[in-house]
């Protein structure tokens, strides 16, 4: 029977490997030879890698919108301070930094004045 030297750290793994699932040292070496050699390794690694990028692209976005959500909430932070500070307040001051699609929508005074009596 041939015979290979490990290192101690090598050889310690492999013990406990061959402890915990009642294999021999051969058996072991084969194991992670085919694994290795297997051509399901490159591509479970590729799908692996493609749902990490599509996860990275969903979290940048979801911060994009939590910092537009932030800018949105400071503003409408600052409008409350307005509006109490002042009876009346123009419009371009009342939307001021607040994305465009904001100030030009007209709804946006109907639903400012809802709730208010």
């Amino acid at each position: 029977m041939p015979v290979i030297t490990v290192s101690k750290e090598v050889y310690e793994y492999l013990n406990k490997l061959r402890e915990e699932f009642g294999l021999s040292y051969s058996d072991i070496i084969m194991i992670l030879i085919k694994v290795f050699n297997s051509n399901e390794i490159p591509s479970l690694l590729e799908e692996q890698n493609k749902l990490l990028r599509r996860q990275n692209e969903i979290l940048e976005e979801i911060c994009k919108v939590l910092k537009d959500l932030k800018s949105i909430m400071i503003a409408g932070q600052l409008f409350k301070r307005e509006v109490s500070m002042k009876k009346e307040v123009t419009i371009s001051e009342k939307f001021m930094g607040l994305p465009s699609f904001v100030v030009d929508n007209p709804w946006l005074e109907v639903l400012a004045k809802k709730g208010r009596f």
